[in-house]
């Protein structure tokens, strides 16, 4: 019984662990808000397609982006840093990358997983280039 009492708060301790931190979800959107909320379109227009990004790749990243973490990303900006500012791994599930993968996969037919890398995509920039140029090599 002391066995399984044990694993319970184990479970209950890692678990916690691996959840997002809804405090410092809060605090980052406060900080976001600050700024004007683009449409996905404006988002786009304003930010995208100057620089040649697919609308698709957009569409993908301002949508699930927002669902992994929680934050509002009409306010959030290419230069945003994805930890220092969005903090996405202390803002998401832990597995956000996995999940990440799995809806380009689902989405766009693209297997990602093996060579995403978040630990050299620092701004969201960088992550929208990844998603695109990954995108892109599919069509040639």
């Amino acid at each position: 019984m002391w066995h399984n009492l044990n694993n319970v708060f184990s479970a209950v301790s890692t678990y916690s662990d691996l959840s997002p931190d809804i405090e410092t979800r809060r605090c980052v959107n406060h900080r976001l808000r600050l700024r004007p909320a683009l449409s996905l379109d404006q988002w786009f227009d304003y930010f995208w397609q100057p620089h040649g990004i697919a609308k698709p790749t957009v569409f993908f990243v301002y949508t699930y982006l927002e669902k992994y973490s929680g934050l509002q990303m009409s306010c959030v900006m290419p230069g945003d840093r994805l930890e220092q500012d969005l903090k996405l791994t202390l803002v998401c599930w832990f597995d956000w990358q996995l999940n990440l993968c799995d809806d380009f996969l689902s989405y766009f037919g693209i297997d990602i997983s093996d060579r995403l890398d978040t630990y050299s995509l620092s701004t969201v920039e960088d992550l929208v280039k990844f998603l695109d140029s990954e995108l892109l090599a599919l069509h040639c």
